[in-house]
């Protein structure tokens, strides 16, 4: 089973959580904290390796070794068998772990440019996006589909250089197909969360469970 660990600080405050949450990351991360100026970015960071530390440590704090492959992609040194991924958007950090390899995504819902689906989705994306009636329903789908894709270019570690018009989105087999790989996807639903889309990518398909984390 993998799982899913999210936080949303959208009615915390910003310092607060930078000052009562710096010592609960590795030292690593939070050297990486400490060089962004962004408050927010800073706060997303903070999160994101808080969430890791619980996935992994639960309440301790552990000095998390990374190694980073497949274009910088991280992995922890000293557990082999533990894969993650970690994303956030607007004010929801989430960290999924799995014993296998896997990409996560969340994307707020925020308005689409006009033309912005033809210049990376394919052709067949583009016409179910074409089918959908109202503009929220469009924005929703929208957004759903860029989650997938980001989800699983972070799964294959190639990120935006791979190119999220090169592979095509299977909704009925809720699949992934890259010329000769396919990899099953989740669109995982959190009522508290309404206005995010959020999807995870993994080579076999397995239950997600979901821990909210309150801060």
């Amino acid at each position: 089973m993998a799982i899913l660990y999210y936080v949303d600080f959208s009615t915390a405050d910003k310092e607060e959580i930078l000052n009562q949450y710096a010592d609960k990351v590795d030292s690593e991360r939070l050297s990486k904290i400490t060089r962004t100026r962004d408050i927010t970015a800073r706060v997303r960071s903070l999160l994101a390796g808080y969430l890791l530390q619980r996935a992994v440590g639960g309440e301790d704090v552990l000095d998390l070794q990374y190694v980073y492959k497949n274009q910088g992609k991280p992995y922890l040194k000293d557990y082999k068998n533990l894969y993650f991924n970690l994303s956030h958007s607007g004010t929801v950090v989430a960290c999924l772990v799995s014993g296998q390899e896997v990409g996560l995504d969340v994307q707020q819902y925020v308005t689409v440019k006009e033309g912005l689906a033809k210049r990376f989705f394919t052709k067949e994306e583009c016409e179910m996006l074409e089918s959908v009636e109202g503009h929220t329903q469009y924005e929703q789908l929208f957004f759903e589909l860029w989650s997938i894709k980001e989800s699983y270019i972070k799964y294959t570690g190639q990120g935006m250089k791979q190119g999220i018009d090169t592979f095509t989105i299977d909704k009925e087999k809720e699949q992934i197909k890259d010329h000769d790989e396919t990899v099953s996807y989740q669109v995982i639903k959190i009522d508290k969360l309404p206005e995010y889309a959020i999807s995870a990518c993994m080579k076999q398909k397995e239950a997600i469970e979901i821990v909210e984390v309150c801060l």
